[in-house]
């Protein structure tokens, strides 16, 4: 689909997480989250949660799976002003 960024690949998961924590449903908007078969380390503390790295996209996933990211998380960095 030519506006998506696509579906996920083998030994992926993703879920799309609301500002509570709470899984959004197909179709809602929520900040995706994704856990790989790279199995490398990330970045910080804040960005993993139970195995999934939290990317600060907000996307929406419809019937077939596909993703589209339509919007970016306000992160709050270390040591900014």
């Amino acid at each position: 689909k030519p506006t998506s960024c696509g579906c996920l690949v083998a030994n992926a998961e993703a879920r799309l997480v609301h500002e509570d924590g709470t899984d959004s449903n197909e179709g809602e908007r929520g900040e995706l989250w994704i856990r790989g078969y790279l199995n490398k380390p990330y970045a910080t503390q804040e960005s993993v949660e139970g195995g999934f790295y939290k990317t600060g996209d907000i996307a929406i996933r419809d019937d077939e799976g596909f993703f589209y990211v339509v919007d970016r998380k306000e992160l709050m960095l270390s040591g900014s002003v």
